[in-house]
């Protein structure tokens, strides 16, 4: 006779062995992500001058350089590499926080493409498309309207330049060096190994910067595939019967479940087929995204305090401050709230009528005019 073993025994039993494996892979991709980090800033050390001297004349113009972070972010699809990257090449010391922070900027509108193009998986369904490129870019929407105000204050004062950098300083004196001297543990290891490979390329330095960003690319998304496993193990989460309790609640869902993921653009995206389907209202999502956007800026601080530097952790604030300054002016008052919703809406409802408008938005919104920017203020 066979013994019976309940389901939740069988899931205590099946899942100890996954639960050791999930803890080697954050080991694992953690240290890739530190030593991509390592290297990219050695690597740039190395390059010096020609290529960092045209990062920093490509970047000189506060407008081509927020257009150069909204191109690279929305080819990339990923706001976590591209400021990891930034925050790397900070961390080389030849670059300062002025000249990155449009950078940032430009970074978290290009992000929002990717939920924009998740939208277009209901093309074929025209009501339900309607809901979903409504939900896709109120995502765009805010950030643009949060750039709108803020990068005029930063092009003509340096307002969030400033206001990071005394952050920073902030954070050191509160116990950063703390949190530097904790990374400081894999610093010896991952330096030396860093080193090796640096030795390896020879003159070919540009080679180590390629292989690290590529290295940064599947950290990240290692870290994305493998919360993504442990927090949606299972049965489909019914998510609008437990996130959506209220807006502070799934505000703070939204942050605290896209820091895990490293991944704002998974985290938005989720919320289109929801919309699109009426599970949930684009009022009821909103406050998700919003969080969202607060908790994919981890990924830019875990990489400044793993480059020691308070240059890079000047860089990583401008991206949670940027974000977090932007929830804080639309997220607590209901008319300004309503803004970006409305508008969302709006285009909605007109890519509902001609499906073309939708796209001629993307193309024009991510790439057309960021490069006729680029032109004319070059």
């Amino acid at each position: 006779m066979g013994v019976a073993v309940s389901e939740g025994e069988f899931q205590t039993k099946k899942t100890k062995p996954a639960l050791v494996w999930q803890i080697l892979a954050l080991g694992s991709l953690l240290a890739l992500f530190l030593f991509a980090l390592d290297l990219l800033a050695y690597s740039c050390k190395t390059v010096g001058g020609d290529l960092l001297g045209g990062f920093v004349t490509a970047t000189a113009n506060p407008l081509v350089g927020l257009c150069i972070g909204l191109i690279a972010t929305a080819v990339a699809q990923s706001s976590s590499l591209v400021t990891a990257v930034l925050v790397a090449v900070a961390g080389s010391g030849q670059v300062s926080t002025v000249s990155i922070v449009p950078m940032i900027i430009g970074a978290n509108i290009g992000t929002t493409i990717t939920s924009t193009l998740v939208s277009f998986g209901y093309i074929a369904k025209k009501k339900e498309f309607k809901r979903a490129i409504a939900a896709g870019t109120c995502h765009d929407v805010f950030n643009i309207l949060t750039a709108c105000l803020l990068f005029p204050l930063e092009y003509s004062t340096h307002f969030l330049s400033n206001i990071s950098i005394l952050a920073a300083d902030w954070m050191v004196q509160l116990g950063g060096k703390q949190i530097f001297f904790l990374f400081g543990f894999l610093d010896l290891p991952i330096h030396t190994l860093t080193i090796s490979v640096l030795a390896w390329f020879g003159s070919l330095s540009w080679v180590g910067i390629l292989v690290a960003i590529g290295l940064l690319f599947a950290s990240i998304q290692g870290f994305v595939v493998l919360f993504k496993s442990i927090l949606f193990y299972g049965p489909e989460p019914k998510m609008e019967q437990y996130v959506f309790g209220s807006p502070l609640k799934s505000l703070g869902l939204g942050a605290g479940l896209t820091a895990l993921l490293h991944s704002s653009s998974l985290a938005t995206s989720a919320m289109v087929p929801l919309v699109a389907r009426k599970q949930v209202t684009l009022q009821q999502a909103f406050p998700f995204i919003l969080g969202a956007n607060i908790g994919t800026t981890l990924t830019a601080l875990l990489a400044a305090f793993a480059q020691g530097s308070q240059v890079a952790l000047s860089i990583a604030m401008a991206h949670f401050l940027f974000n977090f300054i932007g929830v804080l002016i639309f997220f607590p008052f209901p008319l300004l709230r309503a803004l970006p919703l409305r508008l969302a809406e709006l285009l909605g409802q007109l890519a509902g009528r001609n499906r073309w408008i939708a796209l001629f938005y993307l193309i024009i919104a991510f790439f057309l005019l960021p490069l006729l920017l680029i032109f004319i203020a070059s």
